[in-house]
């Protein structure tokens, strides 16, 4: 939006525009950085003390510590039966996967096809022949 503006003060004014826009290009630049961080409760203004406080905080962050792993020694879990197992290599039936398809919501990014769900949704009788 601001070249925008930029470009059509320029047209309309010329030359004599750039020291408005050298202005606005500086202010713009002082908005946009950071010249002080608070890191541990003290504030760093020295660019190479923000730059390492920055990364240690967020490594400090980022490390995996063992304390918030789940323990899976205490989990209760059972084993399929061989019907159970069985059932879960049976093929969808087309009534589940309509239902599937229909409570997905349409607008979501385009598959490996090229196609969303939107136009699965609506040419369902069309396709589901190829697709079962």
């Amino acid at each position: 939006m601001s070249r925008q503006k930029f470009g059509e003060l320029w047209l309309r004014e010329g030359e004599r525009n750039m020291g408005f826009f050298h202005k606005m290009v500086s202010a713009h630049k002082m908005r946009n950085s950071v010249c002080s961080f608070k890191i541990n409760g003290q504030w760093m203004f020295d660019p190479s003390g923000l730059k390492e406080g920055v990364v240690n905080t967020f490594q400090n962050l980022l490390l995996e510590g063992e304390d918030w792993r789940p323990d899976c020694e205490r989990l209760e879990s059972r084993e399929l039966g061989v019907e159970e197992a069985a059932g879960l290599e049976v093929p969808f039936s087309e009534a589940e996967l309509f239902s599937a398809l229909t409570n997905l919501c349409g607008d979501k990014d385009l598959g490996m096809d090229g196609f969303n769900l939107a136009f699965w949704q609506f040419h369902w009788d069309v396709v589901k022949e190829e697709e079962i």
